[in-house]
């Protein structure tokens, strides 16, 4: 029997089961005259996901099996219904269903159906806005067939040569299996990293989801160094991806640089003669600005046995210990979806103690009603490597934050000071800034649409969107060490969003703190920068952590500088994003 057919038939069987509970066989006991939703969640290959089906009035979950496949029970809940499928390693996907529909494919192009529904209706944060707010999108979704009908247009040369012209993208039932649909989508070239979809048809069309994709090269640059911290000269680093190889070696200070020709998501493979090679995952170069990587650090092959990581995990909203987390060690970097090799559980003080074979990892910190969060480590055998206290941000389905950043560093330098820019146009016309770009810093903590700078703090540290009219807020600025700032933003429009670090006092450097930023999106998808080391003869004071657009599509910068002029900010820094004459001035702390 093919499993098409097997699970047609339970398909059936559990439809006629819920037909025959309900009133008159139409309504099933509840709000919905669908019983159950199902479909494929694919980019070709099938994704194993975490699924959740959003109805006006409530939402279900469930978790797509290894050949993509997911069947979710909806009695209970009310259509229409918005789906999200987010995979281990970050990716985002989102599809929907009328009243009556059971059959809901979660793929690229059903999640760019969604998107371009939002867009068209000025919904600036695009799919993720009517997954967040169904009960008040819910009339959007009646344009799902003609959305599809137009992207069946923008795609049709490449559809009727694979002969599937007409499909439904989203109703049309179809497997993961490399045959019919599903190798059309195989065909496609598509690139996904969190929210951002990138989809080109094998033509010189290109269909993008929320941004206009660069061109031209992007450079990347970063530091290969062994267990001890000292330069490895001559490393090889090839960053690889379907598309393209593109390759280079370190130089003596083990410093590289190398421009890359096209816009993908890349592995890092960075191996040295006598060294464990490392791989560092999912780099997207979607940049607008050149990009530097995290150090990487290979250990010599000499390195053996056993070492220990410590930390301890906190509420980045209370600052209290969390118990009741469970991590789990990855080899590599930034690896968020690969094979667990080791797990652990922190103790009833929110703090771990864990012996780990020597090698490179990625942590993942995992808590029900909490966002995962993830830090690289490198252990070495009969040392203990200290992970510094990692913040976790409490998760809701849809969420009423658009992204919270958060901000931890080491004792030395005590003082390091959060800055949030952004478009100001959201401000009423009561308010002095209108037009401008609102400036969030510790000395204006807070932004409204009513008065500007509303204030010194925000209101509710614990919710700070519960305030209407609150754009962003800082929730504390710390300025004896370690963290956490917490910086929430509630309310967007359309441009871009910076992100900086300052350091404002003290010894030492961000990069030798080490400081680290924690940035959750309203998709729940939670990305961690650690600030890389800065060009040699140039001040480090300002680390540009990465930029944000209306979208939720984050773009890495990770650039270390300083606001002078003639500096590598400037002339954004200058007037613009960060100003320096406020930088310079003798505010109280």
């Amino acid at each position: 029997m093919s499993k098409k057919f097997a699970f047609t038939t339970l398909l059936l069987a559990l439809i006629a089961m819920f037909t025959a509970c309900g009133e008159g066989g139409t309504t099933y006991g509840d709000n919905s005259s669908a019983p159950v939703i199902n479909g494929t969640v694919a980019t070709g290959a099938p994704l194993v996901a975490d699924i959740v089906v959003m109805g006006t009035d409530g939402y279900r979950t469930a978790v797509s099996t290894s050949d993509g496949s997911y069947f979710v029970d909806v009695r209970g809940l009310t259509s229409p219904f918005v789906i999200r499928a987010k995979t281990a390693d970050g990716k985002i996907l989102y599809s929907a269903a009328k009243d009556g529909q059971i059959q809901a494919n979660i793929t690229p192009l059903s999640s760019y159906i969604l998107h371009q529904i939002a867009v068209n209706n000025g919904l600036l944060g695009g799919a993720w806005q009517i997954f967040a707010d169904v009960s008040g999108k819910q009339n959007l979704l009646s344009q799902l067939d003609s959305e599809t009908n137009a992207l069946n247009t923008l795609l049709n040369t490449s559809m009727q040569a694979a002969n599937v012209s007409g499909f439904n993208h989203i109703a049309d039932a179809f497997l993961a299996n490399s045959t019919g649909y599903d190798a059309y989508l195989d065909s496609l070239d598509i690139e996904i990293d969190n929210d951002n979809i990138i989809i080109k048809d094998g033509t010189t069309t290109l269909h993008t989801l929320s941004y206009t994709l660069p061109t031209g090269t992007i450079t990347t640059s970063g530091k290969v160094v062994d267990q001890n911290g000292s330069a490895i000269s001559g490393a090889t680093l090839s960053f690889t991806n379907a598309q393209g190889n593109f390759s280079t070696t370190t130089s003596a200070d083990g410093s590289f640089s190398l421009a890359l020709t096209t816009h993908r998501v890349f592995d890092l493979n960075v191996s040295a003669s006598g060294y464990r090679s490392v791989v560092y995952y999912n780099i997207p170069t979607f940049s607008q600005t050149p990009i530097t990587i995290e150090t990487v650090s290979l250990i010599a092959n000499a390195v053996t046995g056993d070492g220990t990581v410590e930390g301890s995990v906190i509420n980045a909203r209370t600052v209290q210990p969390l118990t009741g987390v469970t991590l789990k060690f990855r080899k590599g970097i930034n690896n968020t979806g690969g094979t667990v090799v080791h797990t652990a559980n922190v103790s009833s003080d929110g703090n771990y103690s864990i012996p780990v074979p020597t090698g490179v990892y990625t942590i993942t910190y995992e808590k029900e009603g909490f966002t995962n969060a993830q830090r690289s480590v490198t252990v070495i055998g009969g040392q203990t490597s200290q992970v510094q206290a990692v913040p976790m941000i409490t998760s809701t389905v849809g969420g009423n934050s658009f992204a919270t950043m958060i901000l931890t560093w080491g004792e030395n330098p005590n003082d390091l000071d959060t800055f949030l820019t952004g478009p100001s146009a959201v401000l009423d016309s009561t308010a002095t800034l209108s037009g401008d770009r609102f400036k969030l810093a510790y000395y204006q903590k807070t932004f409204s649409t009513r008065d500007g700078y509303a204030g010194p703090a925000v209101g509710n540290k614990a919710d700070p969107c519960s305030t209407p009219t609150l754009v962003a807020g800082i929730d504390v600025d710390d300025v004896s060490s370690y963290g956490p700032e917490t910086t929430t933003l509630c309310q967007v429009e359309a441009g871009t969003y910076s992100y900086y670090i300052h350091h404002f006092s003290g010894l030492s450097s961000m990069s030798d703190s080490p400081a680290v930023v924690t940035v959750t999106t309203a998709s729940g998808v939670s990305t961690a920068f650690i600030a890389p080391p800065g060009a040699a003869g140039v001040n480090t004071d300002i680390w540009h952590v990465f930029d944000l657009d209306n979208y939720g599509n984050l773009t890495p910068v990770n650039t270390m500088g300083s606001g002078g002029t003639g500096s590598v900010f400037s002339p954004a820094l200058n007037g613009t994003d960060i100003d320096q004459t406020l930088i310079d001035r003798s505010y109280e702390k």
